[in-house]
């Protein structure tokens, strides 16, 4: 699939290019891309950090860097396109998730 998408975000995999409601583009890292095509991979349900780090990061990383990393997509694309409650962080998770 060259596109993934939920709603108004739309993502390409390959070039880590974010298209935003409105149009415009953010560019993401390779790491910034591999974290949101995770959860979009899982949406609709609950991704814990240890998830995170396992998949993106094969196990070597720290909880900061995947903050930091969540942090740099929300500021890229808009605060909207990821969810965090106490049990992780969300793509299409919604409110009742």
């Amino acid at each position: 699939m060259a596109t993934s998408g939920s709603g108004a975000y739309r993502l390409d995999p390959d070039s880590g290019i974010v298209t935003r409601p409105d149009g415009t583009r953010a560019y993401l890292s390779p790491r910034e891309r591999d974290i949101l095509h995770v959860l979009h991979m899982m949406r609709g349900r609950w991704v814990n950090h240890h998830t995170i780090i396992d998949l993106v990061w094969r196990g070597h990383c720290s909880y900061k860097a995947v903050g930091a990393n969540v942090r740099n997509i929300r500021r890229k694309c808009g605060a909207d396109v990821i969810d965090t409650r106490g049990r992780g962080y969300g793509y299409g998770v919604g409110v009742n998730g």
